[in-house]
């Protein structure tokens, strides 16, 4: 679900030590939400990439470091650069649709439909429109990457929350 809402990742094995987020297709409009729950103490780096980004033409952002922040609703109320932990290790992030080549102009945004980029050639966002009906098109190249610093024996915490 969507529109503030979330989806809360428990997976048998615990927590992913690292984890990438990849075509990702969010109405910016209706906030999504991730929660994951860590073992307590664990830090995190979470970077949004903009996979053909071209910062060396522009005056563009190619990628984003989130910034902690002390609650669920800054997470839901910002513009996807933040996260938040509770006291029992649940990391929550916001899952937002950036552009396929930058993810500020240069400073991070939240992209709306109408939108355009700087240059002035197009919308900062892909998408399907006809008859009145509009839809977010998928970027292939644009990730977001979750990096632990959790022990771990593999592809998971050692840890289970």
């Amino acid at each position: 679900p969507v529109g503030g809402f979330g989806w809360k990742l428990e997976l048998k094995h615990g927590a992913p030590k690292s984890v990438r987020f990849q075509q990702i297709e969010v109405d910016p409009s209706t906030p999504m939400l991730l929660s994951i729950a860590y073992p307590q103490g664990t830090n995190f780096t979470i970077v949004a990439h903009a996979g053909r980004c071209k910062a060396e033409v522009e005056e563009l952002s190619c990628k984003e470091t989130f910034h902690q922040v002390g609650s669920v609703e800054e997470v839901r109320s910002g513009i996807g650069n933040a996260y938040y932990v509770d006291a029992q290790g649940v990391l929550t992030i916001r899952i937002i649709q950036t552009s396929e080549t930058f993810v500020g102009q240069p400073e991070f945004l939240l992209p709306q439909y109408d939108d355009i980029i700087k240059s002035g050639k197009g919308y900062v966002l892909s998408r399907f429109e006809r008859d009145g009906i509009r839809l977010p098109k998928r970027i292939t190249s644009n990730y977001l990457s979750l990096e632990t610093d959790c022990i771990s024996t593999g592809a998971y915490c050692s840890e289970i929350p």
